[in-house]
């Protein structure tokens, strides 16, 4: 497995890496906010940054779960995010009491220890802040707040299920991630941003300055690599590079959507292909955007050039109207 990273994503590493650290010592929870539009690599930066914990296991008759990673768009109802929570233990509700807010956060409290959970992953945050239900939305926050906390009212006698020692309990690493919505929360509860004080941004890769298309070529050179098309590819190529710059958006997952369907074009053995007819046959596959009007691998010479000094005036003014 490829241990590429772009730089957000080393940084997500490195910072999940240091808060379990920290709370093995016996230190805080700590909160990690990563954030960033669709696309841009917040998934794989999970991905990559939970290599560090070990997989679901059994010690001697209990399950050990290190990691809880939900998705935090498919919730609904007031009491979504512990019951989803629960599930991944594999403990639903035992009773119509136990659907009370207040059981079953007691409940979810117990099983964190008991199942030695050391992190809790909230991805596409975002929709639940959009799209949830009204209830839910207002006690995301409070939740947060008590995850962080691991010390819900009254929830200590409960806590020592299995043998565990109430008060020998780790804190938490919690990473919630989702488009710039998810800042709703934090920015009316200063209490919620002291607990989440760690920000990553997942930038959108550009053209212009070099030191983002040089980030953008290595993702280039990563995808060549993992679909074995090294030899069909050169990330240094200019038109190349920019091509699939075009044909993507500098939206990571549809790049990779054509580099995966070059690879199944190029073992299906079809009619000789140029590297240029081989990746605009994938684009015109899976990779067609709605903005644009043709195919960036078709595109001539004189075609690209343009684009390219549109993309230089388009984010130069952008870059004007933050200065």
């Amino acid at each position: 497995m490829s241990d590429f990273r772009l730089p957000f994503q080393k940084r997500l590493c490195e910072e999940v890496a240091l808060g379990l650290e920290g709370t093995e010592r016996g230190g805080n929870s700590v909160g990690i906010i990563l954030r960033g539009g669709s696309g841009r690599g917040k998934t794989h930066a999970i991905d990559l940054a939970i290599r560090s914990l070990p997989p679901r296991h059994r010690v001697g008759a209990q399950v050990i779960t290190p990691c809880i990673r939900l998705d935090a768009s498919a919730l609904s109802g007031g009491n979504a995010l512990q019951a989803a929570c629960l599930a991944q233990l594999g403990m639903g509700p035992e009773s119509p009491r136990s659907r009370n807010p207040g059981e079953m956060e007691r409940r979810l409290y117990g099983a964190l220890l008991t199942h030695r959970v050391q992190a809790i992953i909230l991805e596409e945050f975002h929709n639940l802040l959009l799209l949830g239900k009204p209830e839910l939305k207002s006690r995301s926050g409070e939740f947060l707040k008590n995850l962080w906390n691991f010390n819900p009212p009254d929830a200590i006698a409960h806590w020592a299920t299995g043998g565990g020692a109430a008060s020998g309990h780790r804190k938490l690493v919690i990473v919630i991630s989702g488009t710039h919505e998810i800042e709703r929360p934090f920015a009316q509860s200063p209490e919620l941003t002291s607990r989440f004080a760690i920000t990553i941004e997942a930038p959108r890769l550009q053209m212009f300055p070099n030191d983002s298309f040089r980030e953008f070529r290595a993702l280039i050179r990563e995808f060549a690599s993992r679909f074995d098309l090294t030899e069909r590819v050169d990330p240094d190529d200019d038109a190349f590079a920019a091509c699939c710059y075009f044909a993507c958006g500098a939206h990571l997952r549809e790049l990779e959507n054509i580099f995966q369907r070059a690879d199944s074009l190029l073992r299906r053995k079809l009619q000789p292909m140029t590297s240029m007819e081989l990746f605009a046959r994938a684009y015109r596959d899976v990779g067609a955007r709605p903005a644009t009007l043709n195919n960036p691998f078709s595109w001539s010479a004189e075609e690209l050039s343009l684009a390219v000094k549109r993309e230089m005036t388009g984010q130069s003014g952008r870059r004007g109207s933050h200065s």
